[in-house]
C-alpha cells in the first residue's frame, strides 16, 4: 500500500511546533502525488531540511546548550535557571531544549525520508543527479541521528516517512549499534556519490561533509560506550577528504573567524545564514554585555582557567578568548582594576572571558537586524578532519603517519611540531590539540564522553562536579514524547 503523508513547504515555512516528535504542523502541503516532481523541487526541498537547522531549536541556539555548554570549556552566565541546568547537569524531561532539539532533529529526518523515498521516482531528473539528491537527504538523516545518538543514546529509527500518528506513538527504541550503523551507511553512500561541490555554490552536503561526518562516526563507535574498534575506518574516511584537494587550512587562524570568510575552503560543512536570517544568533549570545552597542545576549562564556591551558606563543589564543572590546574609545574587560580600562558584567558569573571566534570584530554595526547576523555556525573544517585522522591512524597504526596530519595544525598555531612519541603520548597529544582548535564548536563534550573521561574531567569542574552522576552520560528523553509515545523508556536515572 501506498503511504501517504504530507509534506511541508520547508524552505518557505517553519513549523511553530510539535505534539509529537515525528508529527510536524505544516503551514502549507503539497502531497507527494505532485511535490516533489522535478530538479528544482527537489532543490527547494533541500534547503527546506537545512531550515530546520537554522532555527533557534537547533543551531541557532538549542544545539549550544545540549552539545557545548555541558563540557569544561563553556560556563552560562546565569546563577540559576534553564540555561544553568545543562552546566550544572540538573536538566529534567521538562527541559525546553531537550525537547526542542529532538523535535528538531525527528522533524529533519521525516523531511529526508520524504526526499529518499520520492526522488528515486522522478524520472525527469537525470540518473545520476537523483543519486545525488537522494544522497544529500541521507546525508541529513546520518547527521541528525549522530547528534541524536551523542546526545540521548538509544533513539527510535525510521527509514522512511511516518505517515500516521499511530505510527509515531508506536516507536520504540533501537539499539545504539544500530543506529550507528544506519548513520554509517548513508554516510558511506554519500561518501562515495556526492559531488566535491555543487553548481549552487556552498551549503548542499557534499563528497567532503559526508567523509568527514563518516570519520566522526567511526571515532565515535571506536570509543564508549561501543568500543566496536573502528579505527582504520576513521582513517580512511578522513584521508579521502584530506586527498581531495578542495579543503585546506587558512594560513592565518585570525582571519578564518571573520564573517567575510566564511566558506573559506577550511570549511567543509556549515549551517548556513543569509544576509536576512533572523536567527542567526551565535555571534550574539556569546558576546559580554554592558560594552555599549557592542553588547550581546550574554549567554554564555569560558573560564580564566581554560584560557590559561594555551602557550602564549600559541597563535590561536587571542582569536578564541574575547578579553577585551575597544568601543567608543573605551576599552571594556573582563577583568577588575586594569588602569584606563572598565570592567564588564555585574557579578562573577559575567566578568570571565567570552568567546572571540564569533565574535568578529571587523562587521557592520552589530545591532543591525537586532544583533542577528548571517555568520555561519561550523560543523566540521579542514583542521578538525586532520586531527580526526591524527587520532584514528595513531589507535590502528602508531603515530608514525599521524605527525604529518596533526603538526600541519601545529605550524598554523606557530606550535612546535610533534615528533618521537609513543602511542599513548600521541592520543594525550591529540586529545589536547582537539581542545585547543576546536574549542567552542561543540566537540569537546563528546570528545569527553566517547574518551571515556567525560565524568573524571567534570567532577573537578567546579560547576558539574557537585552533582554530576554516571547516568548524566544521556540526556533524558523529552516528557512530552515518553507521554505521546507509550513505547519509548526514559534514560535510568531520570
Amino acid at each position: 500500500m501506498k503511504l501517504r503523508y504530507a509534506l511541508p513547504l520547508l524552505a518557505v515555512t517553519a513549523t511553530a511546533g510539535c505534539d509529537n516528535f515525528l508529527v510536524e504542523e505544516p503551514q502549507d502541503f503539497f502531497s507527494p502525488e505532485n511535490f516533489p516532481a522535478s530538479e528544482a523541487d527537489a532543490n527547494l526541498a533541500l534547503g527546506g531540511i537545512q531550515t530546520y537547522h537554522t532555527r533557534q531549536d537547533y543551531f541557532s541556539r538549542g544545539w549550544w546548550f545540549v552539545a557545548e555548554i555541558p563540557s569544561d570549556h563553556s560556563r552560562v552566565t546565569e546563577a540559576n535557571g534553564a540555561r544553568r541546568d545543562h552546566d550544572a547537569f540538573s536538566v529534567t524531561a521538562q527541559n525546553e531544549w531537550i525537547r526542542r532539539v529532538w523535535q528538531a532533529a525527528y522533524g529533519s529526518i521525516n523531511a529526508s525520508n520524504v526526499l529518499i523515498q520520492r526522488v528515486p521516482e522522478i524520472t525527469a531528473i537525470p540518473e545520476a543527479r537523483r543519486a545525488q539528491i537522494v544522497a544529500a537527504a541521507k546525508f541529513w538523516r546520518a547527521f541528525d541521528y549522530l547528534n541524536l545518538a551523542r546526545v540521548y543514546g538509544e533513539v527510535p529509527i525510521h527509514e522512511t516517512p511516518v505517515a500516521s500518528l499511530e505510527e509515531a506513538r508506536n516507536a520504540t527504541r533501537a539499539p545504539l549499534a544500530d543506529v550507528y550503523a544506519l548513520i554509517v551507511k548513508d554516510l558511506e553512500e554519500g561518501c562515495s556519490v556526492l559531488p566535491a561541490t555543487w553548481p549552487e555554490g556552498p551549503g548542499k552536503p557534499t563528497k567532503g561533509a559526508a567523509c568527514a561526518a563518516l570519520a566522526d562516526a567511526y571515532l565515535n563507535m571506536s570509543g564508549e560506550p561501543l568500543k566496536q574498534n573502528k579505527w582504520a575506518d576513521a582513517a580512511r574516511a578522513a584521508k579521502v577528504v584530506m586527498d581531495m584537494g578542495t579543503h585546506r587550512l587558512r594560513p592565518s587562524f585570525r582571519e578564518l573567524w571573520l564573517i567575510a570568510n566564511k566558506t573559506d575552503p577550511e570549511f567543509i560543512f556549515s549551517i548556513q545564514f543569509q544576509n536576512n536570517d533572523a536567527d542567526g544568533l551565535v555571534t550574539t549570545q556569546s558576546r559580554p554585555g554592558g560594552i555599549g552597542t557592542e553588547s550581546g545576549f550574554d549567554y554564555w562564556n569560558t573560564t580564566e582557567a581554560f584560557m590559561n591551558t594555551f602557550a602564549t606563543a600559541d597563535a590561536r589564543k587571542d582569536p578564541t578568548f574575547l578579553t577585551e572590546v575597544l568601543f567608543n574609545n573605551i576599552t571594556y574587560t573582563y577583568r577588575a582594576g586594569v588602569a584606563g580600562t572598565t570592567q564588564w558584567g555585574t557579578n562573577v558569573e559575567n566578568r570571565r572571558p567570552y568567546w572571540e571566534k564569533f565574535f568578529d570584530d571587523n562587521r557592520t554595526v552589530h545591532t543591525d537586524r537586532g544583533r542577528r547576523t548571517d555568520a555561519n555556525v561550523p560543523i566540521y573544517r579542514y583542521a578538525d578532519v586532520l586531527l580526526m585522522y591524527a587520532e584514528a591512524e595513531n589507535e590502528a597504526n602508531g603515530p608514525g603517519a599521524a605527525y604529518a596530519a596533526i603538526n600541519q595544525v601545529r605550524r598554523r598555531a606557530n606550535m612546535p611540531e610533534f615528533s618521537g612519541m609513543s602511542q599513548a603520548e600521541f592520543r594525550d597529544a591529540v586529545r589536547q590539540e582537539r581542545s585547543y582548535e576546536l574549542a567552542f564548536e561543540c566537540k569537546r563534550w563528546f570528545d569527553l564522553k566517547r574518551w571515556g573521561t567525560w565524568l573524571e574531567v567534570l567532577k573537578a569542574d567546579p560547576v558539574a562536579g557537585p552533582r554530576i552522576q554516571p547516568f548524566h552520560r544521556w540526556a533524558p528523553l523529552p516528557q512530552q514524547e515518553l507521554d505521546n509515545s507509550p513505547g519509548l523508556v526514559q534514560n535510568p536515572g531520570y
